[in-house]
């Protein structure tokens, strides 16, 4: 920016691009639309070995792999 050059941003909203749809499968999408390389790569390891578990009155349930969605803080 010093030198005036262009600066590019992207935004995404992951929660709601992956609210529903396994995570495989929409990484079959992205392929067949011509998604790959370093792209590819990062939405892989974005959505890969994710985990998940439950708060009740301060008592953390067990972790549980997450196939979909994205994270979302639940405690009850």
């Amino acid at each position: 920016m010093a030198n005036r050059g262009s600066v590019d941003c992207v935004h995404i909203d992951f929660r709601r691009a992956f609210d529903l749809v396994s995570h495989q499968k929409l990484l079959s999408k992205l392929v067949a639309f011509g998604i790959s390389g370093l792209q590819l790569n990062w939405l892989k390891v974005f959505v890969s070995n994710r985990v998940q578990h439950v708060s009740v009155n301060g008592v953390l349930s067990g972790e549980c792999c997450v196939t979909s969605g994205v994270y979302r803080r639940a405690v009850f």
